[in-house]
């Protein structure tokens, strides 16, 4: 009889891929000969929270890079009630630097925490996500990032001050949606390939239409706060955005009927009613489904 370890790397890493991680630990120690296929894998998807209880795991993975560098993806979160002291984040800093690899990562730390990014390169990551204002340190780091698609960099806590940073022109080749604040948004979305945009916070104006309609790519799906009614916001999507598919506005200048404005562009639907079960709909004017405009009211929350 053919010993199970004689198989392919491949086909062991398929096999054990359907085992549960208290499974694959105990093969870890149990089984020498699958010793690396089962480390592979349980370290593959790493996430740490102050829920989970198991904060600990950073120490463990900054003690032993050799299992930080199986890490694809990587996800941390750390209480917002009691923030981890900066020692911790010197070893989430570390850990970091030893995960060449990832293609997604997901920081939600205090927003004053953006140096662990420092000397920071991940050339193969897909998505990051993170609490962080846009700063000088995340924008080094994603310089480092070429493969770059989906980008999250908003924090929403109360003492975060944004200041306009510039990226290089080469940096982020391949952005495709973005999720942050007004001031990043113009920063980072003209020049690049932007299709998908999410305002989380800042104030959507006309002039801010104008700008990030500077995208390479043709803004399909776009979200933002605004102060003024939207109505009157609509005439510039239809002038800078004309290839939108999907527009919600968050506003507490509600809007009972589109009027002429919307008719005027007979490519548009248009749904307007508050995002809330106890308030009314409203009027609902149509002439295809080619667009989609919503507005609910204005609120702080993190996609």
């Amino acid at each position: 009889m053919h010993s199970i370890t004689m198989l392919p790397t491949e086909v062991l890493d398929r096999v054990c891929q359907h085992l549960s991680q208290g499974e694959l630990a105990s093969i870890s120690l149990l089984c020498s000969s699958l010793h690396q296929t089962a480390v592979r894998l349980l370290y593959r998807d790493v996430q740490v929270s102050s829920a989970a209880g198991n904060m600990s795991l950073v120490m463990t993975l900054a003690r032993r890079p050799q299992l930080a560098q199986h890490a694809r993806s990587f996800c941390i979160t750390g209480a917002s009630h009691a923030p981890p002291l900066r020692p911790f984040y010197e070893l989430v800093a570390r850990v970091l630097r030893t995960m060449p690899c990832l293609t997604s990562l997901d920081l939600a730390l205090d927003h004053r925490a953006s140096w662990v990014l420092a000397g920071c390169a991940l050339p193969h990551l897909l998505r990051f996500r993170c609490t962080f204002v846009m700063d000088a340190h995340v924008a080094s780091f994603l310089c480092t990032t070429p493969l770059l698609r989906d980008l999250e960099v908003h924090s929403l806590a109360p003492d975060a001050f944004e200041k306009p940073v510039t990226l290089p022109e080469h940096a982020l080749p391949r952005l495709a949606s973005f999720t942050g604040s007004c001031t990043a948004a113009l920063a980072i979305i003209p020049s690049r390939h932007v299709s998908s945009v999410h305002l989380a916070s800042g104030d959507c104006t006309p002039d801010v239409v104008a700008r990030l309609a500077g995208s390479r790519s043709p803004i399909q799906h776009f979200t933002a706060q605004a102060t003024s009614p939207p109505i009157a916001l609509l005439p510039h999507f239809a002038q800078h955005m004309p290839q939108l598919l999907y527009l919600r506005l968050d506003t507490n200048d509600f809007v009972l009927d589109p009027g002429d404005v919307v008719s005027r562009h007979r490519s548009w639907a248009w749904r307007a009613g508050a995002q809330d079960a106890a308030s009314p709909s409203f009027p609902t004017s149509y002439p295809t489904d080619a667009l989609t405009v919503s507005t609910g009211p204005v609120r702080g929350h993190r996609r």
